[in-house]
């Protein structure tokens, strides 16, 4: 194995763990977001409070599947594999793209890039 290709790999390999974690919590704590709650109370201006939730997103399990299916691939050496991974990884981001999907599509760029040239290299 060439210094480019185990390079390439690790990269990949971080990449990878970082869309399964980013999945995972998105899974257990869920995503972030702001409610506004106005409180009218007598004559004076309203009172405007901005509290936090998070909403948990069970589809982001699909993203934890696509990034383990990366990661075993690249870790078995099983390129075939590694692509599947990422076509479900493309699939999911371009699908939730106005939510999940804007984070992880550049990763997806990233991941694409890294694996092309694992496969010339190979």
């Amino acid at each position: 194995m060439s210094r480019i290709m185990k390079a390439s790999t690790a990269v990949a390999i971080v990449l990878a763990a970082a869309v399964a974690t980013y999945g995972l919590f998105l899974a257990l704590v869920g995503m972030p977001v702001a409610v506004v709650q106005e409180r009218v109370q007598g004559m004076e201006a309203p009172d405007v409070g901005v509290d936090i939730q998070y909403n948990s997103t069970p589809h982001a399990l699909i993203g934890v599947l696509a990034a383990a299916m990366i990661l075993v691939g690249l870790l078995k050496q099983k390129l075939l594999i590694a692509w599947s991974g990422l076509v479900v990884l493309f699939a999911y981001s371009v699908l939730f793209l106005f939510s999940v999907g804007a984070g992880l599509l550049p990763v997806a760029v990233l991941l694409l890039i890294l694996l092309i040239i694992i496969r010339k290299i190979d």
